[in-house]
């Protein structure tokens, strides 16, 4: 059982917005499997920031629903302020800040992060650059393995990272994302980087390629069995989408990805028809494979029908 609220002003001051939210949810009889959460927003253009709350019971297991990580508090914030300069080839001038903070319900602070962006440009086509500061503090308590080779000890960990980030305007037929995050990581140091090229050759076809890779290294570890955890890993996502729109009522989209983490090669394909608004048709097809130097072996291979429909009264 359950309770949500939500509260909106768009005439705030004047003309500023200004919403809040509630939930409380409980999930057995006792305190400690309950979770409640508050948050208040003030998303408007030159000054925009929202703080929010959440408690969630070390005991809250919800059946639907997913939630990473209970018995916590968490904090998190954020603020931007905005320049709009007048005769200009820059459309905005940002500096902005956000983080979290996260304790256990004894106070404990857990997980920390902080994200220091001072200057992210963006021009009147709508192309952006920004660069900006990671701050991170993490508190583990029982090793952790971090990818295939890495062990990380428990223990306070604090580290800083960088990055730059650069991407073209979505709305020409050919566009692209970079990123950069660099710096030391728990014990040792993390590069990681991502790259994306979508193209729009028509209002009919997307296509979008993007590939993501994780290069860190530890300090060598030996693990609870004796065996040796070098510390050195190499982490690489590549992820492709295909979309059809063959009418604004009937879509196929379609994502294939590759982890060499896990292994795996995973396929994503979805049918949707939109009846009319509200009332949706969806054929879903699933399947994954697991793929080493060797061979390449089927091991989920599924099929689904889903039908959203909106009753109007």
């Amino acid at each position: 059982a359950g309770i949500d609220l939500r509260y909106r002003d768009s005439s705030f001051g004047g003309s500023k917005i200004i919403a809040a939210d509630f939930f409380a949810v409980g999930a057995g009889s006792g305190a400690k499997e309950n979770a409640y959460g508050a948050r208040i927003d003030y998303p408007n253009d030159i000054v925009n920031f929202g703080l929010a709350y959440q408690w969630l019971g070390d005991e809250y297991d919800p059946p639907l629903g997913f939630t990473p990580r209970t018995d916590v508090q968490t904090w998190t914030g954020r603020y931007r302020q905005r320049w709009r300069p007048k005769d200009s080839f820059l459309r905005t001038i940002d500096a902005r800040t956000e983080g979290y903070v996260i304790t256990g319900l004894d106070g404990k602070r857990q997980s920390t992060a902080i994200q220091l962006i001072p200057l992210d440009l963006m021009n009147n086509a709508e192309d952006r650059l920004f660069f900006g500061y990671i701050v991170n503090e993490e508190r583990l308590d029982a090793p952790s393995t971090f990818f295939r080779n890495s062990l990380i000890p428990p223990g306070d960990y604090e580290f800083q990272r960088w990055i730059v980030h650069a991407e073209t305007s979505l709305g020409r037929p050919v566009a692209g994302i970079a990123e950069l995050v660099w710096g030391p990581f728990y014990n040792g140091s993390l590069y990681a980087w991502l790259a994306r090229i979508e193209l729009r050759p028509s209002p009919h076809l997307f296509f979008s390629l993007e590939y993501r890779q994780n290069e860190g290294r530890l300090d060598p570890q030996l693990g609870p069995g004796g065996e040796l955890y070098d510390g050195n890993f190499t982490d690489r996502l590549v992820i492709a989408n295909l979309a059809f729109a063959f009418t604004s009522t009937l879509s196929w989209t379609n994502l294939v990805q590759y982890d060499n983490g896990g292994k795996t090669i995973g396929i994503n394909s979805r049918l949707r028809w939109e009846v009319e608004s509200g009332r949706d048709v969806y054929l879903i097809w699933n399947n994954g494979w697991n793929a080493d130097h060797q061979s390449v072996q089927p091991f989920l291979s599924q099929a689904f029908v889903k039908i959203a429909w909106t009753f109007r009264f």
